[in-house]
């Protein structure tokens, strides 16, 4: 009898402790995780920031982001991530690094959608390199069936001189000589080779994104194939548009 009256108390008790063992496990596997991308960044060259700095006015975070100050507007000039505007967005696992010409940064950004046993968190890698010119820029993403289809009834993006480079990418440009000036055979030989992630140049940057988690491989990447993005793109377009 005794037990059966102690046992309603017992419980929240025993609750409390067993939220309070997954916290310390789940701050156990990020001191793990910051430990293992601080070693990485050291060994690779890169700085490293843990997550965004917090009412951070006029960095680079604001200038992405929007023209706002707020971070809940994630990428709003990207078409890809239209429409996140939500207040669960965060940043972490930022790297940065300085080349000759361009400075490139990755990091990890999720948002949380829904509530209770319907919430939901999204998870996004970006990189990205800030150009010493401001050009009109395009987007290329892989067509897929529903593009080829777009197709029949009349939906059209950019067609280029080199069929297999046709079937495999969309592209969209607000100047379309200027797709076609960038994407040259060795250009578009290189896209068909490496097929990056998500691509869009828009201004003065160009950013690399896909869905899924942060990992150490897309950092390195897409360091690697932004620069060589770059010193593929013809020199007479970058002095007409720096």
């Amino acid at each position: 009898m005794e037990n059966t009256l102690l046992s309603p108390c017992i419980f929240p008790f025993l609750m409390v402790i067993f939220f309070g063992f997954l916290i310390y496990i789940a701050n156990l596997y990020e001191k793990r995780k910051l430990a293992e991308y601080q070693a990485f960044a050291l060994a690779n060259g890169f700085d490293f920031q843990p997550s965004m700095m917090e009412n951070a006015t006029g960095s680079w975070f604001e200038q992405m982001f929007s023209s706002t100050t707020t971070k809940h507007a994630f990428l709003q000039t990207l078409t890809q991530f239209r429409p996140i505007t939500t207040i669960s967005g965060a940043v972490k696992y930022i790297f940065t690094s300085q080349t000759t010409e361009l400075k490139f940064t990755a990091f990890q950004y999720s948002y949380t959608t829904g509530s209770g046993k319907n919430r939901t968190t999204h998870y996004y890698t970006v990189a990205y390199v800030d150009l010493p010119v401001y050009a009109p820029g395009f987007e290329i993403s892989g067509e897929d069936i529903l593009d080829k289809i777009g197709k029949v009834f009349g939906g059209q993006d950019i067609e280029l001189e080199h069929a297999e480079f046709n079937d495999k990418f969309r592209i969209k440009s607000p100047d379309e000589k200027f797709a076609h000036d960038v994407l040259h055979p060795q250009m578009m030989e290189w896209f068909t080779a490496v097929q990056p992630p998500g691509f869009q140049w828009q201004g003065n940057r160009i950013v690399l994104y896909k869905s899924g988690t942060l990992e150490t491989n897309f950092v390195l990447n897409s360091r690697a194939q932004l620069d060589q993005f770059w010193k593929l793109v013809p020199d007479f377009v970058k002095q007409d548009h720096s």
